[in-house]
């Protein structure tokens, strides 16, 4: 019910509906041979006037806020492709770290006895800590 009052509502606001309105108006002044060299006959066609200037405004309007939202249907979809490029949630962290860009070295810790990898470069920086306890790893 609720959808067909919405209809209804959108229908009753419409453009067409008030150029109608409009149109109605100016057909009864003409039709009542309203005089406009009366005071009244020249403000209700001064008004007839008004109306049918805010209606075509209104129509103006209305087509350029469909344009804008199209556009920013566009903008919309562009942003979402540009978010799924860099926010890639389907990427894992390795895709930045790949492992074959790293050379290890297993190490046994003589603290703990935990057995470690260790990249080469931190080897070759000369310190070596084990994740365990904690100890430096002379090598």
């Amino acid at each position: 019910m609720d959808g067909e009052v919405n209809k209804i509502r959108k229908e009753w606001m419409s453009v067409q509906y008030l150029y109608e309105k409009v149109a109605y108006l100016r057909g009864l002044a003409e039709g009542l041979e309203i005089d406009d060299s009366t005071k009244e006959g020249k403000l209700l066609k001064s008004m007839i006037v008004v109306m049918e200037d805010m209606v075509d405004a209104i129509n103006e309007n209305t087509e350029e806020i469909e344009e804008i939202s199209s556009y920013v249907e566009i903008i919309d979809e562009d942003l979402s492709e540009m978010e799924d490029i860099v926010y890639d949630e389907d990427d894992d962290e390795d895709d930045y770290y790949d492992d074959e860009d790293f050379e290890y070295i297993e190490l046994v810790c003589p603290s703990c006895g935990e057995e470690i990898s260790v990249d080469r470069e931190l080897i070759d920086d000369g310190e070596v800590f084990c994740p365990n306890c904690e100890e430096k790893i002379e090598i």
